[in-house]
């Protein structure tokens, strides 16, 4: 299933970076992304179905030539040069393709340029459609990301649907960046989920090191160390979603109700019972909680 975030993920931190800046406050843009105001419990509504987005993983085209700011004649070609300049790093290159609008949020590339410490990183994209009407147009692309999980941006999928609004000035096209969005795509689970849960586990069991997300597990870590050297035959139960907890706080409170969403959870049985909580980063999945809870019946 997908999730549609109004104003796309880089607009939202980079607006907690300027209220930041605004009040001198040396604390991070999280605090002020639209994460204060967050459900204890799973009142997310999660739609995801085990078969994903069959565009979560889609190869993209190889990056076109940079366009200039002064050949962006259309809608398209406005997108284009700024997510080329993107994916290149030219921070400086695709702020010159902001409409007017956008310069009192960002005013001006410097500005711009630092914000991009907290965005996601554009790796690519593909123009689907266009939608013009007088002197504005919608331009929709699949856009690539780098995917991670963090607790600024929560979850950043490979690909995203979005719809990125233009406007004519002046005989050329810019894109309004203030009222684009991101529609994530999420890729499939199930099989693949449990199959990562059970690796975990064995790693684990054997006391060895099981992934770049250990060191900041959420829930109850302690449990994970219960499992070294543990005795007794590794049973697992199938996935499910992480709604079926009891207690989903520490993974709303960590990436937003939009978890409730992704994320996927799969019961180890034995030799120690717990809820390992795992997360679709790009193509693999990531173990990235543990609790102790027992599920809802």
């Amino acid at each position: 299933m997908t999730e549609k975030t109004h104003g796309n993920l880089w607009r939202i931190v980079a607006l907690g970076a300027i209220l930041l800046a605004g009040v001198g406050l040396g604390v991070g843009a999280s605090r002020l992304t639209g994460r204060a105001e967050r459900p204890t419990l799973d009142t997310a509504t999660n739609g995801a179905t085990s078969a994903g987005d069959p565009d979560a993983l889609a190869e993209l085209p190889q990056l076109g030539a940079p366009i200039l700011p002064d050949q962006a004649t259309s809608p398209e070609l406005a997108v284009s040069g700024f997510l080329t300049a993107e994916a290149n790093g030219d921070f400086a290159g695709s702020y010159a393709f902001l409409a007017t609008a956008d310069h009192e949020t960002f005013p001006d590339p410097a500005f711009w340029v630092q914000s991009h410490g907290n965005f996601p990183v554009v790796t690519g994209f593909r123009v689907e459609d266009v939608a013009s009407e007088g002197g504005t147009a919608q331009v929709s692309t699949l856009t690539g990301y780098r995917p991670g999980l963090d607790e600024i941006l929560g979850l950043v999928t490979a690909r995203a649907r979005s719809t990125w609004s233009t406007v004519q000035e002046n005989g050329v096209w810019r894109v309004v960046f203030s009222t684009s969005t991101d529609e994530r795509l999420y890729p499939g689970d199930a099989a693949a989920a449990a199959a990562v849960a059970r690796q975990w586990a064995e790693r684990r069991i054997a006391c060895q090191p099981s992934g770049e997300l250990e060191a900041s597990l959420k829930g109850s870590p302690f449990l994970a160390r219960d499992l070294c050297q543990a005795d007794g035959e590794l049973q697992l139960g199938g996935p499910s979603q992480l709604s079926q907890l009891d207690d989903t706080t520490p993974f709303i409170s960590a990436y937003g109700p939009e978890v409730m969403r992704w994320a996927r959870t799969v019961p180890i049985l034995s030799p120690q019972p717990m809820q390992v909580v795992l997360a679709p980063v790009g193509a693999d999945w990531k173990v990235m909680g543990v609790v102790r809870q027992l599920t809802k019946r």
